[in-house]
């Protein structure tokens, strides 16, 4: 028998629902990268979704547009790989999140 676990996916940028403190619901963690390619560095911002153990995150881009992803992740990082000229976003280990125009999918 052999056994085989699954990777994750290599990222720029991560950030993993570990790293919070799961007894201050109101704590908050960021990334800043430049995921629209026009210089300017976008944040995305999480928080812990304790009853889960997820992370609820959001991309505030620089110039002033917002995304809400009603995704939960363990979590969330930035992929060399690029859609629309947008940043690809893995969630948990392997899942590819795509722009595709209006938001991640």
């Amino acid at each position: 028998v052999e056994e085989r676990r699954r990777k994750d996916l290599e990222s720029i940028a991560e950030m993993r629902s570990e790293i919070f403190n799961i007894d201050d619901a109101d704590e908050m963690h960021s990334i800043e990268y430049d995921l629209d390619g026009d210089g300017k560095k976008d944040q995305i911002t999480g928080r812990l979704w304790s009853r889960w153990g997820r992370i609820l995150w959001s991309v505030q881009f620089a110039d002033g547009k917002k995304f809400s992803s009603d995704t939960g992740c363990k979590r969330i990082g930035v992929l060399a790989t690029k859609t629309n000229g947008f940043s690809d976003l893995v969630c948990d280990q392997d899942t590819v999140l795509r722009w595709n125009g209006s938001e991640y999918k």
